[in-house]
């Protein structure tokens, strides 16, 4: 998968399979538009031979509608985190699926925990013929490594899911402690101003 970090703004299109995608390995592209822009995800899509994957911005099922009407992506990414949990998600994925469209969890900045990738991992075992589980390598974070008692790791490409109690991971109460934020100044001062 290629992540060009918003590189190209909806005119670019036109030359939408630069040089870079064309790399050994490379399987797909995640699309670096705006997400409301989906007439020209679209376009985007048929201008090239590569997979175009994106939706890992869009926060509601209905949002993801027009995307399955205009055949924007190859494969829809909606995050667990993102979108209202796991249900919703799982509801993507079956939207996707009736309109040919190929699903993938969207993993990453949600993931920095270990609990946001449990959940995606969840979503990606309900797809039928996934095309790849995104993972991104947040061993290196504190939170990764300390929040959760037995986070999930990829080992030899595979993460495998749990059968215990709920995402299959746990909380480290010490852990939780530490990184414990007191928010309520912020809605004190929300609060005062109404």
């Amino acid at each position: 998968m290629v992540l060009p970090l918003f590189g190209y703004d909806h005119p670019d299109i036109r030359g939408a399979e630069p040089s870079i995608l064309v790399g050994e390995g490379v399987r797909c592209k995640v699309s670096n538009l705006p997400h409301e822009y989906v007439r020209e995800h679209a376009r985007l899509r048929a201008a090239t031979s590569m997979p175009i994957s994106g939706g890992e911005s869009l926060f509601t099922r209905y949002e993801f509608v027009p995307v399955f009407e205009k055949r924007a992506f190859d494969i829809v990414q909606p995050d667990a985190a993102g979108v209202g949990g796991i249900t919703e998600a799982a509801a993507i994925a079956t939207m996707a699926e009736a309109h040919g469209v190929r699903c993938t969890p969207h993993v990453a900045c949600s993931s920095g925990t270990g609990v946001g990738l449990a959940a995606n991992m969840h979503v990606l075992a309900t797809v039928a013929d996934p095309p790849y589980a995104e993972y991104d390598l947040y061993d290196d974070s504190p939170l990764q490594r300390e929040l959760l008692k037995d986070p999930l790791r990829a080992v030899d490409g595979v993460i495998r899911l749990r059968d215990s109690p709920g995402l299959g991971v746990e909380l480290d109460p010490a852990a939780v402690e530490r990184y414990r934020v007191d928010v309520s100044p912020c809605f004190s001062a929300l609060n005062s101003r109404a």
